[in-house]
């Protein structure tokens, strides 16, 4: 697959491209270019261990969210992020691995799952 530029969607549905930065080894850098400030740019890395022996695949997808918030005047940066591990065994087929980038998307959004992401409401 070529190391190429995308575009992901924001929660205010605003188009953001990632622009492709570093590819070394098995680890690649996409950065959204848009901020100002370089430490205020969203960053999504993809790392991957190829499968030896009976040691699976894994690629480590993380998304990096920098932001700012003030208190008593004072500016500080945060970040918010998250770090995703798909381990993919020899075994599986195409079906399985479809099936489970299915599954993740939809807990990451799922309703119990999101609200303990968003607001701390962890199911009870």
């Amino acid at each position: 697959m070529q190391f190429a530029n995308f575009d992901l969607t924001d929660s205010s549905a605003a188009t953001v491209t990632f622009t492709a930065m570093t590819n070394e080894g098995l680890l690649c850098t996409w950065k959204d270019k848009s901020a100002v400030l370089p430490s205020l740019r969203p960053v999504v890395t993809c790392g991957m261990r190829k499968a030896k022996g009976s040691t699976p695949r894994k690629v480590t997808v993380k998304v990096i969210l920098p932001y700012t918030h003030t208190v008593d005047s004072v500016e500080y940066k945060g970040e918010t992020s998250a770090f995703i591990d798909f381990i993919v065994p020899e075994t599986a087929d195409a079906t399985d691995v479809a099936d489970l980038l299915a599954f993740v998307g939809g807990a990451i959004s799922e309703g119990q799952l999101s609200a303990a992401i968003k607001d701390g409401e962890f199911p009870a």
